[in-house]
């Protein structure tokens, strides 16, 4: 974890942008201007944002929910299972992808990092659909790696619950530190039977 925001309800810390946009912009001061991609569910996915992170030098990929403006209406319409489409907007550097994963069930993805109909090889699904799966794990694998070792007590106190996330954040951050330091924790060597 790099950063982190408490949700203190609905329209909090807006600032005059919807909570979602603002939400993700209050998270990635530290690696704007890095190159970096962030990558959203459909809570947080819209084009104003892809576009103002574009501004910091960052690109977006996620899934978005079907009520966007931006979306086309062929890309919700009801298809066979693997229908495929892609829309690009060049002057704005993003592109759309839609996909039926089961007949009659559409996934839409914004990206602004593909510019081209891309398929993967191994896969055989569209890039874009490869690149955001293997990419939104690491808010899962975090938690789930939290919860093994999990510091947190039965408290009715909110202060307490959060104070221990802070503590199972903070000791998974450190032993990954530590694994990346130290690449062979945790591999032991055979020894020989002769000695």
């Amino acid at each position: 974890m790099v950063s982190s925001k408490i949700y203190t309800g609905s329209g909090t810390h807006s600032q005059g942008l919807p909570v979602p946009n603002q939400a993700v912009l209050d998270l990635v001061p530290s690696v704007s201007g890095k190159s970096r991609n962030i990558t959203t569910d459909n809570y947080y996915t819209s084009v104003p944002l892809a576009m103002e992170l574009k501004s910091r030098k960052l690109t977006l990929v996620g899934t978005m929910k079907k009520n966007k403006a931006c979306i086309p209406p062929s890309f919700l319409a009801k298809a066979d299972e693997g229908t495929v489409q892609y829309a690009f907007d060049h002057a704005n550097s993003f592109t759309l992808l839609s996909v039926a994963p089961k007949k009659n069930k559409r996934v839409v993805f914004l990206s602004t990092t593909h510019s081209e109909k891309k398929r993967d090889e191994d896969t055989g699904k569209e890039e874009i659909n490869v690149f955001y799966n293997q990419e939104k794990g690491g808010v899962d694998s975090h938690d789930q790696m939290c919860s093994l070792y999990n510091t947190a007590r039965k408290t009715n106190r909110w202060p307490m619950r959060l104070f221990y996330g802070i503590i199972d954040s903070a000791a998974l951050n450190a032993f990954v530190i530590f694994t990346q330091n130290v690449p062979n924790f945790g591999k032991h060597k055979r020894s020989d039977k002769n000695s």
